[in-house]
């Protein structure tokens, strides 16, 4: 999540900023990766108790990041993912104030720099999850 970042109020001052989870569905049918969850997206909680994610929102993770894995991943040889789990969130922020649970970093995590130089993206991590075959390579 970059740095300062929190969604526009959607003209009502009485929603609370929330992170939530958006589960992002692959439009193709070719490929195995069907699914993309996005973990600490920015969203509202309104007065009523519903939780949304603005429109917006939802548009530049699914241009920037989502719709290019799933076209990624079909043209990728050999990937046999079916669930990519993704967690955004800001490094600045205590894990008290965030709200969710992120996993822990370890020296078997694979980290991928930024080729955006204008991002404030600060990291990438791919989780190894103790995966031992082809697929960790």
């Amino acid at each position: 999540m970059p740095r300062n970042s929190e969604p526009e109020k959607l003209r009502n001052p009485e929603s609370e900023i929330i992170y939530t989870v958006v589960d992002f569905r692959s439009p193709y049918r070719e490929g195995s990766l069907r699914t993309i969850e996005l973990v600490g997206v920015p969203g509202l909680r309104l007065k009523n108790g519903r939780c949304v994610v603005p429109e917006k929102t939802q548009r530049f993770f699914d241009s920037l990041l989502v719709g290019t894995l799933f076209g990624l991943s079909i043209r990728v040889r050999d990937c046999n993912f079916r669930q990519l789990k993704i967690w955004l969130y800001d490094t600045h922020t205590k894990r008290e104030e965030r709200g969710y649970e992120v996993p822990s970093i370890n020296n078997r995590d694979l980290p991928i720099a930024s080729t955006v130089p204008s991002s404030k993206l600060e990291a990438i991590y791919v989780l190894d999850n103790e995966l031992t075959g082809p697929e960790y390579h």
